[in-house]
């Protein structure tokens, strides 16, 4: 594919890819039969610190006690309230249900009940990012990962520890229809400058069901998570596994423990028992006082090293059947493990992010999970994987070739000065300009052709994960 010519004198002219809204819960339409037999179409959208149903036009969904979706109003204080007025799909809405429905809200804003049930989390995300390290960005570290059945739930992928160890290691895997492994990944969106191992354990069996870990409480959230990362990795610990191993940098602290759970996960429609993918830290009450652990820091040291940093998943995608999860929603986590942010609004709001373009956005379910899209310019200017070049000057004429085959991206300072360092940028605002075609890792984007992001850096948003949260000042948003 031959680069795209770029005239900076004509900057102000480049087409404007339309703006593009994304969810971080399975972004997709889901078809649905009602009790009664009756088929409806709902999205589910938020994240695992709030989450909801719509129907395809926007109006808010509850599920009574028989389990039929019906319309809901959003309540003064966020909570979700039952019409009891049946759902369905637009094309059979009667007359009298058109015009109920003009008394409800569509989308509705549910940004500030978001942030709110954030807030309490807000202290561990500080005292996470002030004591743990970074995660190697280069060379091939180690990392743990640690299969996990529920007393109830098995896994059902035959051989699983093989079979996980291929999805996360193998180069060149194709199983299922996958692009890569998780290490062909990292090292194509690195240029062969990270390649981290995966180490692959278990499964061992949780004494507990799946619903005593995903069961969500008052406010929609998993009730026991920690307990169930902490389960695993004294299960693991049992059966000898060394987690001196997994601590580069000789903190004392595991780098991060990555779970994969058996089963499948609330995030793409399994049921509200089931735990929601996420990436979190151990923060115990005998070191922080008010922490999400109850136990003791020795509960959760093995081999000298405490476990602090983690991430899971679900063994199987979608919300039945028996499909193996592509490495989408792991690439994601595994992200947040290297330090990037999520590029949707964290707060709840609905307006328009990066979607589908982004890996950190809506890109980890395109192609079923099995093909994420490619790291974009910033990612890899944040991550150190790649160092844009400066335009300035006069207007001249430039060839950008394709980001995944030449790792190129064009950086536009209203200055003309720039640092050039994607971990601490100097000026804070400035434009990334990208070539992107429907190739390899980029194979099921929404489309194709030059992209321009307008970046607007402040630490803060990053290390409170909420840098699209303001749609009048994104951190990074499409042009």
């Amino acid at each position: 594919m031959k680069g795209l010519k770029i005239c900076l004198i004509a900057f102000s002219l480049i087409l404007i890819a339309p703006p593009l809204k994304s969810v971080p819960a399975y972004p997709f339409p889901e078809t649905i039969l009602q009790p009664d037999g009756t088929e409806i179409t709902i999205i589910l959208k938020g994240d695992e610190f709030h989450h909801y149903h719509t129907s395809e036009d926007g109006f808010l969904l509850v599920k009574d006690k028989d389990g039929i979706f019906n319309y809901a109003r959003k309540g003064i204080g966020g909570e979700i309230i039952d019409t009891h007025v049946k759902a369905r799909n637009a094309q059979l809405r009667t007359l009298e249900e058109r015009a109920f429905l003009k008394t409800l809200e569509v989308n509705p804003d549910f940004s500030a009940i978001n942030l709110q049930k954030r807030a309490a989390k807000a202290p561990a995300i500080i005292k996470e990012t002030s004591e743990i390290q970074s995660y190697p960005k280069t060379g091939s570290p180690k990392s743990l990962v640690i299969l996990v059945n529920f007393a109830d739930i098995p896994f059902v992928i035959p051989n699983p520890k093989t079979a996980f160890t291929a999805k996360l290691n193998e180069e060149g895997y194709s199983e299922n229809g996958a692009t890569g492994s998780a290490r062909d990944y990292f090292r194509d969106n690195s240029f062969g400058t990270f390649t981290p191992q995966f180490d692959v354990y278990g499964p061992y069996t949780l004494p507990e069901n799946a619903s005593f870990y995903g069961e969500n409480d008052s406010d929609g959230l998993d009730k026991n998570p920690i307990q169930m990362i902490v389960d695993a990795c004294s299960l693991a610990h049992s059966s000898g596994v060394d987690f001196s191993l997994y601590d580069t940098d000789n903190n004392g602290i595991v780098d991060n423990v990555f779970i994969y759970f058996a089963g499948h996960n609330e995030a793409e429609h399994a049921p509200k028992n089931r735990i929601w993918p996420h990436r979190w830290a151990i923060y115990s009450n005998e070191r922080y006082g008010n922490g999400n652990y109850s136990g003791t820091d020795a509960s959760i040291t093995f081999n000298g090293k405490r476990v602090f940093d983690y991430a899971c998943t679900s063994e199987l995608r979608g919300k039945e059947g028996e499909n193996m999860a592509g490495i989408g929603t792991f690439v994601h986590e595994f992200g947040h493990v290297l330090g990037l942010a999520d590029m949707y609004p964290t707060n709840g709001a609905t307006h328009f992010t990066l979607s589908n373009w982004n890996i950190m956005d809506g890109g980890a379910y395109l192609n079923l999970g099995r093909t994420p899209p490619a790291y974009n310019s910033f990612e890899r200017f944040q991550l150190g994987f790649m160092t844009p070049t400066l335009l300035t000057g006069l207007p001249q004429n430039n060839i950008l070739d394709t980001l995944t085959t030449s790792n190129q991206a064009f950086l536009i300072s209203p200055s003309d000065y720039h640092n050039l360092n994607g971990d601490s940028p100097s000026p804070t605002e400035f434009f990334l300009l990208e070539n992107r075609q429907k190739a390899g890792w980029d194979s099921y984007l929404p489309g194709h052709g030059m992209l321009i992001y307008r970046i607007n850096y402040n630490q803060s948003d990053w290390d409170l994960n909420s840098p699209n949260n303001n749609f009048e000042k994104m951190g990074v948003d499409i042009m």
